[in-house]
This record gives C-alpha cells, sequence and structure tokens, in this order.
C-alpha cells in the first residue's frame, strides 16, 4: 500500500487545545482488493476487468470506470448480445444494452446505469471515487442475478423453514 500522509492541527481557541490530525490517503494497493464479490461462474475477461478497475480505483476513479466499463462490454459478449449488425456494422454499447433490455429489462437498466458511469471516467472530473463504487456495486447485481448462486440457495432455505414451519438445523443445543 502506498500514498500520502497529510497532517492538519485543529485548533479550539475556547479550550486552547490544538490537536494534530493525522490522515492517511491511499493512492494505490497492490495486490488490490477487489470490492465486490465475483460469481464463482463470472466470464473470465469480465473479472479480469473488474480486478484491473478494483487496482486503478486508488489511483483514478475515471480509469477505473472506463474499465467497468470494458466489463460491461465482456458481459454482453458472454450473454451474446450481437456486437455487429447484419450487414457488419458495429454496435455501440448503448445499443447493446437496449437490445439487451429486452430480454432482461431489469439487469439491462442496471447495466445501463453501470455505462453511464463508465463513460464519466472519460471526462476529467467527471466522477468521484464513490461513483466508482456504485458502478461495481451496480455491476456486481448483475453478476449474482446472472451468475451467481446466493438468491437460489437463499430461497431454498426459505421454502424449507417454511416447510419445516421453524429451523432446518438438525444439531442440538448443549445445556
Amino acid at each position: 500500500m502506498s500514498g500520502t500522509s497529510p497532517s492538519d492541527f485543529i485548533e479550539d481557541w475556547e479550550a486552547q487545545t490544538q490537536t494534530l490530525l493525522n490522515l492517511y490517503v491511499v493512492k494505490s494497493i497492490h495486490p488490490a482488493p477487489v470490492p465486490i464479490r465475483l460469481p464463482e461462474k463470472t466470464p473470465e475477461l469480465v473479472a479480469d476487468s473488474i480486478k484491473y478497475a478494483s487496482a486503478l480505483v486508488w489511483t483514478s476513479a475515471e480509469a477505473a470506470a472506463n474499465q467497468i466499463r470494458v466489463a460491461v462490454e465482456h458481459l454482453m459478449d458472454d450473454i451474446g448480445v450481437a456486437a455487429t449488425t447484419k450487414n457488419g456494422k458495429a454496435l455501440t454499447l448503448h445499443k447493446r444494452i437496449e437490445l439487451f433490455q429486452k430480454t432482461d429489462a431489469e439487469n439491462g437498466d442496471v447495466l445501463l446505469a453501470t455505462k453511464w458511469l463508465g463513460n464519466s471516467g472519460s471526462h476529467v472530473a467527471g466522477l468521484e471515487r464513490d461513483d466508482v463504487l456504485d458502478a461495481f456495486d451496480m455491476i456486481e447485481f448483475v453478476l449474482e442475478n446472472r451468475y451467481g448462486t446466493t438468491k437460489q440457495m437463499l430461497l431454498a432455505k426459505v421454502a424449507a423453514v417454511n416447510a419445516k414451519k421453524g429451523p432446518i438445523s438438525t444439531k442440538k443445543k448443549k445445556l
């Protein structure tokens, strides 16, 4: 981990005190932690782009957002959304997402928002780190919906508890 450590004095004139405030501003982490959970079945190119964005988020929110946008492109490829028209003309990511929305409106809407944040990364001071963290959350939502098992596992537990009308654990508590 590397970064800067600016310090500043906080002065309280009434209490006649000074407090030295030390901050640590992270500029890079290697290896970078991925701020979201990637389902096991996440396509490799999508996962690679997200991991790369995870490293970039500390140095450039804009670059990280662009890399998440690349992950959306790879996701469209994996899902099988056409990249070109029947005439061979390239489709924009926006158009590809619109095509995807026809079959999966909820995830399509989330990917469109993710794409907009990625586009904002192409402009200086176009977004903040918090915006990129929102983009990570958005793509995690779609990845979990498409490749994850959390929802199915939880719904299976819900069904089992409802069928048993109580806990499904077979362990007996020791007194």
